[in-house]
């Protein structure tokens, strides 16, 4: 019996040994590693959601030209297919068409000039959503005044 209860002691001590002579700080080195680790990958999906990830911007006959972010998640975007350009309102829930143009306008800088006398500088992207909005008022105001 003496003999079995030696031989645990002998086992305990070995183990003890083994955090005594370097088992701990391995044991420490692996754990900060792991951590250094973890926190790169969610640096980087931080990194990913902040600055958009990837973005694929042409897609056979379809071609995204302009994003807009209005919040966290509703934008607004233009999107070229074929021949017609679709300026999109898009939510997490749903996507509706804004206006529908045959071509690009070419008077967009005209437009906001108009409009616009305050002379910021506007993009292009901002030109052509005020320039779609004042049409879309032209021809509300068009209509509602046929119908009297």
């Amino acid at each position: 019996m003496a003999d079995a209860s030696s031989a645990i002691s002998a086992r305990a001590a070995e183990s003890s040994g083994f955090l005594a002579n370097g088992g701990a700080s391995a044991l420490a080195e692996t754990t900060l590693w792991l951590m250094l680790v973890v926190g790169l990958i969610l640096l980087l999906a931080w990194l990913a959601k902040r600055f958009g990830g990837m973005h694929f911007r042409h897609h056979g006959s379809m071609r995204v030209v302009s994003v807009l972010p209005l919040g966290n998640r509703e934008k607004i975007v233009l999107v070229q297919t074929g021949d017609k350009y679709l300026l999109l309102g898009v939510t997490p829930s749903q996507i509706n068409t804004l206006q529908v143009f045959d071509e690009m306008p070419r008077d967009i800088t005209a437009a906001n000039a108009e409009t616009d006398g305050s002379g910021n500088n506007q993009s292009p992207f901002q030109q052509l959503l005020r320039f779609a909005l004042n049409q879309r008022d032209s021809s509300a105001a068009n209509t509602s005044g046929k119908g009297l």
